[in-house]
């Protein structure tokens, strides 16, 4: 059996274990629970170098880190009625697809980065930084906001971007990116009744 480290509120791991979900993979997957907040222990940099979560250990002794790669070689299992389903093959809703990862994928990292900030000391904090990564977050979403989201349905692009919408608010409060984009609100409103996006929810904290 494959494993797969994870932490609940992990934003990365909750993609690639919504990706078992809609891949029919769950039962062949043992999530084992680390705790990185403080640094990963040499245990775990023994699995991950970055020391990052999620991992993928395959049944072979294979490592896989990186949620981009790790969902795309649990597209690769997947059954021939769910060829395609993450990372559609035809163009151009494969490059979109990816584009929309990307940036989703930097909309996490930007709210990780603030987030990170704000915990250190008064006189360690940087607030140009966080400034930066709020900019960040806010004007990705400004990006999605002007998407054609009628024309692109279920992939890992727009799962990865609705994942990164629920966690704003975990991370970032303060931003309040559903009233200020109306489109993007109602698109997730939709998509967040996903089964796999359901059975994934984390925790408040």
């Amino acid at each position: 059996m494959m494993k797969l480290s994870y932490s609940p509120t992990s934003p990365f791991v909750r993609k690639a274990t919504a990706s078992l979900i809609e891949l029919g993979l769950a039962e062949r997957v043992e999530r084992v629970a680390r705790d990185v907040r403080a640094g990963a222990d040499a245990d775990y940099r023994a699995i991950n170098p970055l020391g990052k979560i999620p991992a993928l250990i395959l049944e072979d002794g294979t490592v896989l880190f990186d949620s981009p790669v790790i969902c795309a070689y649990l597209q690769s299992l997947a059954g021939a009625d769910k060829q395609g389903l993450l990372l559609p093959a035809e163009q151009p809703r494969a490059r979109q697809t990816h584009l929309w990862q990307a940036a989703a994928d930097g909309l996490l990292d930007a709210c990780v980065l603030r987030f990170q900030e704000t915990l250190r000391a008064d006189g360690e904090r940087s607030p140009a930084w966080i400034t930066k990564q709020e900019t960040n977050v806010q004007t990705t979403c400004a990006w999605f906001e002007r998407q054609p989201f009628e024309e692109h349905g279920f992939s890992l692009g727009t799962l990865t971007l609705a994942i990164a919408l629920d966690y704003i608010p975990l991370r970032y409060p303060e931003y309040d990116w559903r009233g200020q984009h109306p489109k993007l609100k109602a698109w997730q409103e939709v998509f967040a009744q996903r089964p796999c996006l359901q059975e994934t929810m984390p925790p408040a904290s």
